[in-house]
């Protein structure tokens, strides 16, 4: 609304004097079209029932989550608004197996007639890889023992001293076992 409003005073600003009161007359009619969005927007957190369009910005967002990199910044930061009550980023110490390690968690509260319950965020979506947790999922979907070159081919690197540290990782947190001196490792 707001892109409409500013191109309609540019058209005002260049119309002859046949258009102008025509153009004026649509400008004056979005800006209260605007008014009347901002004042439904401000009373949000006043109504429990969200706006229709956020409900209709959920439902189709599995479908057009491909599309949300070209998505407008505006429409998106205000859909976001409209469902999400709280995010909550953090880091608290976990420990697996024999590995003490700080762990980030997130929870995404939505607004309360969309979901009850606060959404777990897991840490990978939040931006830190644990490569040794990675190796023990792929050591788990394995149905034969992998080797350092399997973890230097997930990881993406040819420096296998690389690999090892987090196979070792992955070993203290009791995820995975070595099998014999060549005979790779498998699932703990």
């Amino acid at each position: 609304m707001r892109q409409k409003i500013e191109r309609g005073t540019e058209n005002l600003a260049l119309a002859d004097r046949e258009n102008f009161s025509a153009i004026s007359k649509l400008l004056s009619q979005w800006r209260d079209e605007e008014s009347a969005l901002l004042t439904r927007i401000e009373n949000r957190a006043i109504e429990l029932a969200p706006l229709p369009e956020a409900i209709d910005v959920i439902e189709r967002m599995g479908e057009n989550f491909a599309n949300l990199k070209s998505a407008g910044r505006v429409q998106l930061a205000h859909a976001i608004r409209l469902t999400v009550a709280s995010i909550t980023i953090g880091t608290r110490n976990a420990t697996t197996g024999g590995i003490k390690h700080p762990e980030l968690f997130g929870e995404l509260t939505a607004h309360p007639s969309l979901a009850k319950k606060p959404m777990p965020i897991p840490d990978e979506a939040i931006g830190r890889r644990k490569i040794w947790r990675e190796i023990a999922d792929l050591v788990r979907q394995s149905k034969t023992p992998l080797h350092l070159k399997d973890f230097c081919d997930h990881i993406g690197t040819e420096d296998a001293s690389h690999a090892a540290c987090h196979v070792r990782r992955a070993e203290r947190a009791g995820l995975i076992k070595k099998v014999g001196h060549q005979g790779g490792w498998v699932n703990a």
